[in-house]
């Protein structure tokens, strides 16, 4: 057998890995080490390399749990997962397994029929990867893992949220990504900790009310989802700073409560929404907002009223005018239009005198309002729009980066 035991984990679960090309000679040295009737060993076959910065073996095609023995017939990496849940406390070790607490475990795309009931003995665990891994719940032994801060749960067969989760109150970034999740449950307002909330690609069409019992939520990501609404609750997070919802079909309409968040700093709204209503003025703390919808009938002129905007988007817009009013964004630094409808910009805008970020793509502008009020632009960027006359940009002093193609300019 080459090469000393890799450490990882603490004294009663770790990960050894060793190699070998004798696989039942590289277990009889590990029981011998473990001096214990009471291990259990999870086996998994690596590559060389497979092994990260943290001691996690690297996902790749041949990874999964090793079914029965036999004799390796070449040498290869074997990892193993050696999980002693009922060794006594004063069962001696050689110094080799005098090994640090695991702080992070991922466990991504290493397929198992259940995860052990013992990972639950990493009372320091603080982050926890489980993508991929064909899962359908987890064990009741994971709610002792208090310490959790980070969780992703990407791509696996959980029909609900597994109840070991919401016991995590110091979780503060949940992911739930691809799951055939069709609801959370009210005990989601447990995660007093919470932070940020991932969802996307998930069957869930309607968000608990308790959502707005999180204390410390910030950001709140829903996409791909067939939401049919939001729930009014949401008016609830005080501390709430980002929200982001794409993709979601079927919510034709967002909660009154919304405009009332007093720290939302980031809205991102690709949504078939009707209308926008005038109460977005409310959000006086906005600084980042994207509007994605060729359902809209008219850009609100509040927005011009958002005195804190640093970055607007407006992509797939079919309206065929955008409001003078957005001349009056005096914090402006970033103006991005994508895919519009509309012919010409009001000439109002030339008092957007902090934009330094000027991007217009796929829009049928004849024309361009003038820019020299705009002292402060590094960037101009024109592609796919047939204006046919350079744009002016005399005392530009700041002007760094010029793009014009697909353009009708000579």
């Amino acid at each position: 057998m080459g090469g000393a035991p890799y450490r990882l984990m603490d004294k009663q679960v770790y990960l050894e890995v060793f190699e070998s090309g004798d696989l039942l000679s590289t277990r009889r040295v590990l029981n011998d080490l473990i001096d214990s009737q009471d291990a259990k060993i999870y086996e998994f076959f690596l590559k060389k390399g497979q092994i990260d910065a943290d001691g996690v073996p690297k996902p790749h095609k041949d990874s999964g749990l090793a079914g029965g023995g036999g004799a390796a017939k070449r040498s290869k990496l074997y990892a193993f997962l050696v999980l002693v849940a009922t060794a006594p406390a004063e069962t001696k070790r050689p110094k080799a397994l005098e090994i640090p607490n695991i702080h992070k475990l991922n466990l991504t795309k290493m397929k198992f029929p259940e995860l052990p009931e013992e990972i639950g003995l990493l009372s320091e665990l603080t982050e926890l990867k489980l993508h991929f891994c064909g899962l359908s719940d987890l064990p009741d032994s994971f709610s002792q893992l208090t310490k959790i801060q980070a969780c992703g749960l990407e791509g696996n067969k959980f029909k609900v949220l597994p109840r070991a989760v919401c016991s995590w109150q110091h979780l503060k970034h949940l992911s739930l990504d691809q799951l055939p999740l069709q609801s959370l449950p009210p005990e989601i307002k447990q995660l007093i900790g919470l932070e940020s909330l991932y969802i996307r690609g998930c069957k869930i069409k309607q968000l608990p009310s308790e959502i707005g019992e999180l204390p410390r939520l910030e950001r709140l990501t829903l996409i791909n989802l067939p939401l049919k609404a939001l729930p009014d609750s949401i008016g609830a997070l005080t501390n709430f700073k980002k929200l982001d919802v794409s993709d979601c079909a079927a919510l034709t309409k967002l909660p009154p409560s919304l405009w009332d968040l007093p720290n939302l700093e980031v809205l991102h709204l690709t949504l078939p929404l009707k209308t926008i209503p005038l109460q977005i003025k409310q959000l006086q703390k906005l600084r980042t907002l994207t509007i994605d919808n060729p359902e809209l009938s008219q850009v609100p002129a509040e927005i011009g009223q958002l005195a804190s905007l640093e970055s607007l988007t407006l992509k797939n817009l079919t309206v065929q005018e955008l409001p003078k009013e957005l001349g009056n964004l005096q914090s402006l630094q970033s103006l991005y239009i994508e895919n519009g409808s509309f012919d010409h910009l009001p000439e109002t805008w030339s008092a957007l005198s902090k934009l330094r970020v000027l991007w217009i793509t796929s829009t049928p502008l004849t024309s361009l309002f003038s820019l020299g009020g705009l002292s402060l632009l590094e960037t101009l960027y024109l592609y796919d729009v047939p204006i046919s006359e350079r744009p002016d940009t005399t005392g530009l002093a700041k002007l760094r980066e010029v793009t014009l193609e697909h353009t009708n300019i000579p």
